[in-house]
């Protein structure tokens, strides 16, 4: 996905973003995976990998339909549950 050094958005949009992204209304960009990853951690959440990698910044190696003026391709992301050596727990774990 694009990232917070890219994902430029309008006052009204940053606003509601302000209390999971403080600052988010000086800057009027957003950083999705890192509101997400703070969604996550607070739902309980433990273990989060992600890649940390803006598909604007990397044009050559991510496609975007926006971007790249209506033209469909595919990207995937996965989650997968593991169980929790502790207690036999089933844990997820997501990969962003």
């Amino acid at each position: 996905a694009i990232g917070g050094c890219c994902y430029e958005v309008g006052l009204d949009v940053a606003s509601r973003f302000e209390e999971l992204q403080p600052g988010a209304l000086a800057s009027s960009t957003l950083d999705l995976a890192a509101i997400n990853r703070r969604l996550l951690l607070d739902a309980g959440v433990l273990a989060i990998d992600q890649a940390s990698l803006c598909s604007k910044c990397l044009a050559h190696e991510f496609h975007s339909y926006r971007r790249d003026g209506g033209v469909a391709r595919r990207m995937v992301s996965a989650i997968q549950i593991k169980p929790c050596k502790k207690r036999g727990l089933v844990r997820p774990r997501f990969y962003m």
